[in-house]
């Protein structure tokens, strides 16, 4: 209700704070499909909107999980390819974090597979190193590369061998 008031009143939907983040960032950093909902109606210019870390709200609803959300961004026509100060995808952040829920949706939304990162990681790489497998499946179902290998030559069994993550590596190793 507060908010349909303060659009009814003309407040900016674009404004930002010392960190350059506006109302669709932090509707997305704290799950308000319904405020993120609004604020795209208000004004399409706001769905890929940079904070100064260059993320946008898709970004921070990845990295948060919040599945509702990235549907929101998404159906708005967010860029699932905008990178952020770290060449990082939305894809990254929803690998690294293990949301594959929401890494189905950007794949389905033709998210690049093996877009890489400023240290030539990919979201393979990500999910490898974290352990987390249902999204290394989700990606490799989708044709990701296994043997890209990162800036200091690393492919993702190296990561999950790396990082000790075990599941990670029985995984990639086990017979298709």
């Amino acid at each position: 209700k507060c908010q349909r008031i303060l659009l009814d009143h003309q407040s900016t939907v674009t404004a930002r704070n010392k960190r350059r983040k506006t109302p669709i960032h932090f509707a997305s950093c704290l799950g308000k499909p319904a405020a993120v909902h609004m604020l795209c109606e208000v004004s399409r210019d706001c769905i890929d909107q940079t904070d100064d870390s260059l993320k946008t709200p898709l970004m921070l609803a990845a990295i948060n999980g919040n599945i509702q959300i990235c549907e929101v961004l998404i159906s708005y026509g967010a860029d699932v390819e905008k990178t952020d100060d770290l060449k990082m995808t939305v894809l990254h952040y929803a690998c690294q974090n293990g949301y594959p829920e929401i890494v189905k949706m950007l794949l389905e939304s033709s998210a690049n597979v093996d877009a890489t990162n400023l240290n030539f990681e990919t979201p393979l790489h990500l999910a490898a190193k974290n352990g987390k497998t249902d999204c290394m499946e989700a990606l490799i179902d989708s044709g990701a590369q296994v043997v890209i290998k990162d800036k200091s030559g690393k492919n993702c069994l190296d990561k999950a061998i790396e990082n000790y993550k075990k599941n990670a590596c029985i995984y990639l190793l086990r017979d298709k």
